[in-house]
């Protein structure tokens, strides 16, 4: 029985050993990473909610985006996917009300602020969720708090090892921008556009793609007569833009404590600069299924200056 087979001190030990060896922390880190990604996707918070009211969806692009993802899912040779997505109207009023970014001690209420910062994320990411698993995608929550920490709103602390454990097992991560803890300031806030960068560099895809609200990044704000898309932004090993550095003009939303086109364009250079082609492209549209297929798209491709 099993409780004369426990009694033998040598079946316990070997029990308790194997026991172990499940629950054994796995450890990643830039040099090695054996959970292979095809693309990640970072999904708008400006694309997926109408920003400038508070805490509303944009229905049809979850929608769309959605359906977009779980066709891909449905192929023999599904993608490999981590999927990030912004706050948009559900979290950068409360952070910005609250004074979030600016730590603990520059508001009076920052604390029941965090709290309601958190509570309006989450509510968000548990509405991307539920809308890809319904499309057959099995996408699972990873919230950064508490695991993810910053100094001086510095990324300092980071949980890539539980990516890496969802991605080997055939789970699609879902992270999203948050409200955390911070060791020199008591609290900050961790950017979609910095989780993207940290994911790039540690999981090494293939290609990482910006969903958002424009087509990609224009010579000027597209909301001006004569904007024009920069199709292509080639950057050198040091991060330098090499072409279409004079045409680069972007705009950043009063609201958006976390720095809009402006850091979605830095965070595509670095990933470029470290061999990981960005592709930006507007969402819900067939520019935006091409891209994360990694194949020709209408948008803007942030690459190494030597690849084609």
């Amino acid at each position: 029985s099993y409780k004369r087979s426990m009694a033998d001190p040598g079946r316990r030990l070997a029990v308790l050993a194997f026991a172990m060896a499940l629950t054994a922390p796995v450890r990643g880190g830039l040099e090695r990473c054996d959970a292979p990604l095809d693309c990640i996707i970072k999904l708008g918070g400006s694309a997926l909610t109408e920003k400038a009211s508070f805490e509303t969806l944009n229905r049809d692009a979850l929608a769309t985006t959605a359906a977009t993802i779980g066709s891909l899912m449905q192929v023999e040779r599904a993608p490999r996917l981590a999927i990030v997505h912004g706050a948009g109207s559900f979290g950068h009023h409360h952070a910005k009300e609250f004074l979030i970014q600016q730590g603990a001690e520059a508001h009076i209420d920052s604390a029941l602020g965090f709290a309601k910062t958190r509570s309006s994320v989450t509510r968000l990411n548990s509405i991307i969720v539920k809308a890809l698993v319904d499309q057959g995608v099995p996408a699972v929550s990873i919230s950064p708090f508490p695991s993810w920490r910053t100094s001086s709103r510095k990324l300092y602390a980071d949980a890539l090892e539980a990516v890496e454990r969802a991605l080997r097992a055939g789970l699609v991560p879902v992270l999203h921008g948050d409200a955390v803890l911070d060791d020199a300031q008591g609290m900050a806030i961790l950017s979609g556009d910095a989780l993207m960068l940290a994911l790039g560099l540690h999981l090494r895809p293939t290609h990482a793609v910006f969903l958002m609200d424009v087509a990609g990044v224009f010579d000027r704000p597209p909301s001006e007569p004569g904007a024009a898309l920069v199709e292509r932004i080639s950057v050198d090993a040091a991060g330098r833009i090499v072409s279409a550095a004079d045409a680069v003009r972007t705009t950043t939303a009063h609201h958006d404590v976390t720095g809009g086109l402006d850091t979605k364009l830095q965070t595509a250079v670095e990933l470029a600069r470290s061999g990981v082609p960005t592709y930006l492209a507007r969402v819900g549209t067939p520019a935006a299924e091409s891209a994360i297929r990694g194949e020709p798209f209408d948008g803007t491709v942030v690459a190494l200056e030597d690849e084609d």
